[in-house]
């Protein structure tokens, strides 16, 4: 919840099931320097923001990023996970003493021999899949972090039951969508939007199988949408659709099993963006040009002025290597490193240092290898 941010969300190396988590966003333009060094802009969740992307210091040989509305999280090579933000719930996987923050990044304690290869997050929840495809969450438990109905939380990183052989987890807000290694869908969490991809129940702690989805090769989550793409380029998004986020053609308070988008060719990559009411919507990559539908407020699908929400895919113009989806900031990577973004500055999610939204893309880093990014917060991958 996102979110939300870019490897495909979100991508086409996410097309070979990807190493890391993408929701809400993550994107890989070029193979992973051996620096590895990590940037982060918004507000993190500590009260004061960062108007432009800043080092996170102490980080390098970082492989993947990714962020929630108020604590990020970097995953080394070696397979250590470090996390840094809000911890009220135990999001950062362990308590810090004297404080609900972490301003530093701290490392996340696995037990002994558990060796992290994708993270992902749900609001509140951080979520780890180890070598073996087997997961383990902290944070808020519950229903989102598959650990049945009972609403509690966990300081520590605890062993999900159910889920194996995983490669990827995204979440939204309460709810998580897990992509297997067999190119499956398995979904736990809330369903009040339709946002688990299965009709006739309400909610569910443990994984449900998403009916319709084979050879899914990237997922992607926004706070009540969920999205898939499979091998040969086609994108299902179902869940919320206040604002016609799922690109049938309607307005309708969820869509409970996957809709097939039309798009004019093969998908590359598909990103679900959105936390609140009329900031929901998609993003995907077609022949290097992104196609965006849903709310379009503050200009984050593109259309350069035109800031009417779509009901179906409308072409943007704009050619990106990688895209992402953010609150409703958007951002996208050129092959070359350079990223971009426009839509909403809300609390500095737009990267640029100034105060105001832009409908047309801004330059704010360069040397970017992946970036991840929400409603309130985001990370990228140098």
């Amino acid at each position: 919840m996102l979110s939300k941010r870019i490897r495909g969300r979100r991508t086409a190396l996410i097309l070979n099931l990807l190493l890391c988590s993408a929701a809400s966003l993550a994107a890989t333009a070029t193979p992973a320097l051996a620096g590895g060094s990590v940037m982060r802009w918004g507000s993190f969740g500590l009260g004061t923001a960062a108007p432009v992307p800043t080092p996170v210091a102490g980080l390098s040989g970082v492989k993947a990023v990714l962020a929630s509305n108020a604590s990020s999280y970097a995953l080394e090579a070696n397979g250590t996970v470090w996390a840094w933000g809000n911890n009220r719930l135990g999001e950062l996987g362990e308590e810090i003493p004297g404080s609900p923050f972490a301003a530093v990044e701290v490392p996340l304690p696995l037990p002994s021999g558990v060796t992290a290869t994708a993270i992902g997050q749900a609001e509140f929840v951080g979520v780890a899949i180890d070598s073996t495809g087997h997961a383990w969450a902290w944070g808020l438990s519950g229903p989102s972090a598959c650990m049945g109905q009972f609403r509690g939380y966990n300081m520590a990183p605890t062993e999900i039951p159910g889920i194996s052989e995983a490669v990827q987890v995204v979440g939204g807000e309460h709810h998580t969508v897990w992509l297997l290694a067999n190119g499956t869908v398995e979904t736990c969490g809330d369903n009040n939007a339709g946002q688990l991809g299965v009709a006739g129940i309400s909610s569910s702690g443990s994984p449900v199988h998403v009916p319709g989805l084979t050879e899914v090769v990237e997922v992607s989550s926004a706070e009540r949408t969920s999205c898939a793409l499979t091998r040969s380029g086609a994108v299902y998004v179902w869940g919320a659709n206040s604002d016609g986020q799922v690109g049938n053609g309607e307005e309708s308070a969820s869509v409970s099993t996957p809709y097939h988008v039309p798009l004019p060719g093969p998908a590359s990559q598909v990103s679900c963006g959105g936390n609140i009411p009329t900031d929901d919507f998609t993003l995907a990559l077609v022949g290097g040009q992104v196609y965006g539908w849903g709310a379009d407020q503050a200009g984050q699908l593109g259309e350069n002025g035109n800031e009417a929400k779509e009901l179906h895919p409308v072409a943007t113009g704009l050619h990106f290597a990688q895209i992402a989806a953010g609150g409703a900031t958007s951002f996208g990577l050129s092959a070359t490193g350079q990223l971009y973004a426009w839509g909403s500055n809300f609390e500095s999610s737009l990267g640029t240092g100034g105060t105001r939204s832009s409908t047309t893309p801004r330059l704010i880093d360069e040397g970017v290898e992946q970036v991840w990014a929400t409603a309130h917060n985001a990370v990228d991958l140098h």
